[in-house]
């Protein structure tokens, strides 16, 4: 998808992603539509609808009146959601030693190498680290446990986006994936649970960082 074949509601929500991304807005910080518009030299109606969809998918918050703000979740949140998150997903991996379905182990090894993004499309924050997580969470065949843990992955995520860890936690969080599949493959279980509960360790403490250099 080329830049020329997005809305420009499309538009804005990338750029506004961009700016999180890159520091220029931070957690807690007031989105009024206005001064949005004319800092991306758009009109106020797709920015508007730009921040409906940060709303809708738990990055900001409407406020009466207009406008935004975007979320700032607390550390016992943070901590909280991935607690859950831990629980859910050992219990996945346990289901894809039990049950594996080789369909999906094959399509949890392609995902460890995405192809690029098309140029021009705008980010998002539920990229390829939630899709790993999400196809995880199905390996084992159970439903409703892909059902659960979907919208706290994109929970988390959203923690994410708003404190974004460095380029080589990001590198190394994908030699972990890579560790987990094998572990996986090989139906060493209790193995694929001791490198997921290290995996998710480190994605907190890198999360829990970046949200005091953001702060």
């Amino acid at each position: 998808m080329s830049s020329r074949d997005l809305t420009a509601a499309e538009r804005a929500y990338g750029a506004i992603v961009g700016l999180i991304v890159d520091g220029e807005i931070g957690a807690g910080d007031r989105l009024a539509a206005l001064s949005l518009a004319e800092r991306l030299g758009v009109s106020r109606t797709p920015v508007r609808e730009a921040l409906r969809r940060l709303a809708a998918e738990g990055i900001a918050l409407l406020l009466p009146g207009g406008g935004a703000r975007l979320r700032d979740p607390s550390v016992d949140e943070i901590r909280g959601a991935y607690e859950v998150r831990a629980n859910l997903e050992l219990l996945a991996l346990r289901r894809a030693v039990a049950h594996p379905d080789p369909v999906v182990l094959a399509a949890l090894e392609q995902s460890l190498c995405p192809g690029d993004p098309e140029e021009g499309d705008p980010p998002g924050p539920f990229g390829t680290v939630a899709g790993f997580h999400l196809l995880l969470a199905r390996a084992g065949g159970n439903a409703v446990l892909a059902e659960t843990l979907a919208p706290l992955l994109a929970r988390t995520a959203v923690y994410h986006l708003l404190f974004p860890t460095g380029e080589e936690e990001e590198r190394e969080s994908s030699v972990e994936h890579g560790r987990i599949v094998q572990a996986l493959r090989g139906g060493d279980g209790d193995g694929a649970c001791r490198l997921m509960e290290e995996h998710l360790r480190l994605g907190l403490e890198a999360l829990e960082r970046a949200r005091a250099r953001r702060r």
